[in-house]
């Protein structure tokens, strides 16, 4: 039992450079994250706080981009370098400046 749990114990030490960093990275990305909230276990920062920390870190950039797959549906179809004929209320966005729609190409 005791030899069990040593044994265990060493694994998890030995697969440590494997696990180490993205467990720090992954601290980093939610600690910036909730920097306006004081981090993870921090308090909520005073205003001038904030503004240094805004200055040192910068801005937070979600990390996590929605980008549709037309690209991977265009392949499969067999249209590759073709484009298709947009589907309505898909790439369709109004203009203020215009009064009718405009299509929008998105490059892959």
């Amino acid at each position: 039992m005791i030899l069990q749990t040593i044994l265990k114990f060493a694994v998890i030490a030995a697969l440590s450079p494997i696990w180490w960093p993205i467990l720090k990275t992954l601290y980093r990305e939610v600690e910036l994250a909730l920097l306006e909230e004081g981090g993870l276990l921090g308090r909520a920062p005073t205003p001038s706080e904030l503004a240094a920390k805004r200055a040192k870190y910068g801005e937070y950039e979600n990390p996590l981009v929605s980008e549709p797959w037309a690209h991977v549906r265009e392949r499969k179809s067999g249209q590759s370098g073709k484009s298709a004929a947009p589907r309505p209320g898909r790439g369709v966005q109004a203009s203020p400046k215009s009064s009718g729609p405009t299509i929008q190409k998105r490059a892959f």
